[in-house]
C-alpha cells in the first residue's frame, strides 16, 4: 500500500511542477472488455461458451517505482441490461508516463504471488467441476495525459488467452453391423494436482495422487462413428502418463439390451498443455483398438484465445 500511495504522489508532484502548465489528465478507469472465444467446433470456452468471470493482477511502474494495483481482483461480465459491460471489485484509473503489466486467469487463482503470478495450482476434476484453466497477460502505457496505448478503446484492457491443460475426448468406432449403446467410459490414473510455473511454462505433478474420470453415452449403429458426449481436461505434464481406460457397452436389438461387453484398454502419452487429443476406440465383438490422434490447439490457428 505505501508503494502505491508513493508512486500516485511521485506522478501528481511531477505533473504538478512541470513547467507550471496546467495538464488536464485523463482519469478514465482502467476497464476489461467483452470476452469470448470465436470457435465454434471445440467443446468449452472455445465452442461459443462465455467467460463469464476471471481474476486479474497487474503493477503499474512510474518514475522508477513498482506498485501493485491488483492483486486476483475479480472481473465478472454484467447483465445484457447493461450492454454486457465488465465490473471490476477493485476500481482503478490510469496514471501518466506509466507502464502496466497485467495478467489474468480464467478458472484459477495464482498463489506465491508477489506481483503477478508466480505459480498456478490446479486440481483435476470429474463432471461439472472438470474445468478449463486460462492464462494471459498484457502490457500497457500510457502518455503524458494518460491515454494508454495498446488497449481496446476507452481504456479497456486485452487479453489474448491461452489454455494451459490439455484435453481428452473419445471417438467411438463401430467396426461391426451391431448396434451399440455404450454406457460408460471410465479412465483411471490421470494425475490430480499440478502447480505450473508461469515464468518458463511448465507444469509439474504436486504429490502422487491419480484421479478418475467418466466421459459420456454414445449409441453408435453398425459401421458409424461417434463423438462421445463430454470432453475432460487434464493435466500436460512433461511426462507420460498411462491412463487405463474402462469401456462398457450395451449390445441393442432395437431398444432392447441382449447383451453387456467390457473392455479395457491403455493409453501412454506425454500430453501437451493448449492441445485436444482424440482417442479413437473401436468396437467389434471381441476387442476395443485404441489410437491416439492430435486434433491440435484450441482458439485460433496460433493456440491464442481473444479477449475483446
Amino acid at each position: 500500500m505505501k508503494k502505491i500511495i508513493f508512486a500516485l504522489l511521485a506522478v501528481a508532484a511531477m505533473v504538478g511542477c512541470a513547467k507550471e502548465e496546467v495538464i488536464e489528465l485523463n482519469r478514465e478507469q482502467i476497464g476489461f472488455g467483452e470476452v469470448f472465444v470465436d470457435n465454434a467446433t471445440r467443446a468449452d470456452y472455445s465452442s461459443g461458451k462465455p467467460v463469464e468471470a476471471f481474476k486479474v493482477y497487474g503493477t503499474i511502474t512510474a518514475l522508477e517505482n513498482t506498485a501493485q494495483i491488483f492483486n486476483g481482483a475479480n472481473v465478472t461480465r454484467g447483465s445484457k441490461a447493461d450492454g454486457e459491460a465488465w465490473g471490476c471489485d477493485n476500481v482503478q484509473y490510469w496514471m501518466p508516463n506509466a507502464v502496466y503489466n497485467f495478467a489474468a486467469i480464467v478458472d484459477g487463482e495464482a498463489v506465491a504471488t508477489t506481483a503477478l503470478p508466480v505459480t498456478i495450482n490446479h486440481t483435476v476434476a470429474d463432471g461439472a467441476n472438470n474445468k478449463d484453466l486460462l492464462y494471459a497477460t498484457a502490457t500497457v502505457e500510457t502518455d503524458e495525459t494518460a491515454a494508454p496505448d495498446n488497449v481496446n478503446g476507452n481504456g479497456v484492457v486485452a487479453f489474448n488467452f491461452s489454455h494451459l491443460l490439455s484435453k481428452l475426448q473419445f471417438n467411438i468406432v463401430n467396426a461391426t453391423n451391431q448396434t451399440y449403446q455404450v454406457t460408460e467410459i471410465r479412465v483411471t490414473g490421470v494425475a490430480k494436482e499440478g502447480v505450473y510455473t508461469v515464468n518458463g511454462g511448465t507444469w509439474a505433478q504436486s504429490g502422487v495422487t491419480t484421479t478418475e474420470l467418466t466421459f459420456g453415452t454414445a449409441t453408435v449403429a453398425g459401421g458409424d462413428t461417434e463423438p462421445a458426449s463430454e470432453t475432460r481436461q487434464i493435466l500436460p505434464l512433461p511426462v507420460a502418463q498411462t491412463l487405463n481406460v474402462t469401456i462398457t457397452y450395451d449390445v441393442m436389438s432395437g431398444d432392447d439390451v441382449v447383451g453387456t461387453l467390457t473392455k479395457e484398454g491403455t493409453i501412454t502419452q506425454t500430453f501437451a498443455k493448449n492441445t485436444v487429443y482424440a482417442v479413437t476406440a473401436t468396437l467389434t465383438g471381441s476387442a476395443i483398438d485404441f489410437s491416439l490422434g492430435t486434433v491440435g490447439g484450441w482458439g485460433a490457428e496460433n493456440g491464442e484465445i481473444t479477449v475483446q
